[in-house]
């Protein structure tokens, strides 16, 4: 085993996050790729103020009578240092996801909203679409090249739109995938030219509308996700009909 499984101690690191929640990294990009920052921060903060001291020595009271004075010295420490790091640990964490950020439709319709916020930085917003109410917002995240090097988006199924405002130049990739259904995509004004980077990738139903400088290209050589399901089996190990999928295989 890797020493990082084997140990407790009070040293919980930022620099620890990434490889310790690896194994939980597909779930996470789907459950939590809207929330914003303060969200992970104010959790974690919460948390670390509900495990007040005394909640940690009474937990202590849990452990063998044999060894509780020694796993007391030993533990209560290391768990009063790892408590008061988890607002710093939930920051860091929210930042491994956003590195290579992943964000996924459902398979109702959605439409994605891209817009400039200047050299460097990028808004995504996600609605609802109805065809007999205003579009309602699901969320919203804003991406940074100082943290940022891909944006994946995943329409999936359902008739979905992804729209292109402003003049983008993230710095950093972006692939905007349609996935299943009669898909969209448009540039609010095609005359404005965008920095290189962006691709997106349509089905060949799909209507696209974009400026030269977005790049239009087929599907890739492994199908990306179409689906709701689709995309559960290619993350985790599911039995799709009579079909086993798993992500790696």
């Amino acid at each position: 085993m890797r020493p990082r499984y084997q140990t407790f101690n009070p040293n919980l690191l930022p620099a620890d996050v990434a490889p310790l929640t690896i194994t939980a990294r597909a779930l996470d990009h789907t459950a939590l790729a809207l929330l914003p920052e303060q969200a992970f921060v104010a959790e974690a903060d919460s948390l670390r103020r509900l495990l007040t001291n005394e909640v940690l020595a009474q937990a202590m009271q849990a452990t063998p009578p044999e060894v509780r004075a020694r796993m007391t010295q030993e533990l209560l420490p290391a768990l009063r240092a790892r408590r008061d790091a988890l607002p710093a640990v939930a920051r860091r964490y929210f930042e491994v996801l956003q590195q290579a950020a992943v964000v996924t439709g459902t398979d109702a319709p959605e439409r994605f909203e891209l817009l400039a916020e200047g050299p460097g930085r990028l808004q995504l917003r996600v609605f609802a679409r109805s065809p007999t109410r205003p579009d309602s917002l699901l969320g919203e995240q804003h991406y940074d090249v100082r943290r940022t090097t891909r944006l994946s988006v995943y329409g999936l199924g359902g008739k979905d739109e992804f729209n292109l405002r402003g003049r983008l130049a993230p710095g950093f990739a972006v692939h905007l995938y349609g996935g299943a259904g009669r898909n969209v995509f448009l540039q609010e004004d095609i005359l404005v030219p965008n920095a290189d980077g962006i691709s997106v990738y349509p089905g060949p139903d799909d209507l696209v509308q974009v400026g030269h400088t977005v790049r239009v290209l087929p599907a890739p050589a492994v199908a990306a996700p179409g689906t709701a399901a689709e995309w559960l089996g290619s993350q985790y190990r599911l039995r799709l009909g009579n079909r086993v999928e798993s992500r790696g295989e």
